[in-house]
């Protein structure tokens, strides 16, 4: 679900909230803006039970592995 967005300088941040999900593994990919600049860098964040760990995707990054718990 779209939570919304904040702009700050070049800095665009997404929200989006996943609820009442299945556990198991989950593939991420993340590929906004990288066709238009080649140092584009995204990072993202999952946070859940209070933990936060992070990837990160640049231009032809592969898809990322998280177990959701």
């Amino acid at each position: 679900q779209y939570i919304g967005y904040e702009k700050d300088g070049e800095f665009l941040y997404l929200y989006l909230e996943v609820a009442d999900s299945q556990q198991g593994d989950w593939r991420i990919q993340q590929g906004i803006m990288t066709e238009l600049f080649n140092d584009q860098k995204n990072l993202v964040n999952y946070r859940f039970n209070g933990e936060t760990k992070s990837l990160y995707f640049f231009k032809d990054s592969t898809p990322q592995i998280i177990n959701w718990p």
